[in-house]
């Protein structure tokens, strides 16, 4: 099976001027590095939390063997078609088990991540303050500083 992410700009979480006041920058020199400790940062936590944070359309296409394995937290399917017609199915937690044979082909469309209004303010601080350490520490590597990790293993925590 393919997964590709086909739409994941529906929000920004944190805003470069965000980010520049945080760490007390002016101008526009390192912009585009903070950009990148910027999108570095948000990958890392959705690794560590183990769900998307950023709200993203993915589509998957394969053959069928069993059920798919869909990212959490899961908002919608959007679509599931084999051969021209909809399918149907079932979910079960992040599980979607569709009316196909084994050995069929399908396309699926979802979205799934947290909604903008579900991030609270703690989480875009721990995010700003990772950002601060790699920032810090760019020469010689950052860590995750002790509150952001804090952060991140509540959220893990949390069923959405």
């Amino acid at each position: 099976m393919r997964e590709k992410i086909i739409k994941k700009d529906f929000y920004e979480l944190l805003t470069l001027e965000e980010i520049k006041h945080f760490l007390r920058i002016s101008g526009n020199f390192e912009d585009e590095l903070l950009i990148n400790l910027k999108d570095t940062v948000i990958t890392f936590a959705e690794s560590r939390l183990e769900k998307e944070i950023l709200l993203k359309e993915f589509e998957i296409e394969g053959t069928f063997a069993g059920q798919i394995i869909l990212k959490t937290p899961l908002l919608c399917v959007n679509s599931l078609v084999s051969e021209g017609e909809n399918i149907n199915y079932k979910l079960f937690k992040n599980k979607l088990i569709p009316d196909l044979k084994i050995g069929e082909e399908f396309t699926l469309n979802y979205t799934a991540g947290m909604l903008e209004e579900e991030i609270k303010s703690d989480f875009k601080l721990a995010l700003l303050h990772h950002i601060l350490s790699l920032y810090d520490l760019r020469e010689s590597g950052g860590k995750v500083p002790f509150f952001t990790s804090q952060v991140y293993e509540r959220y893990k925590n949390i069923k959405l």
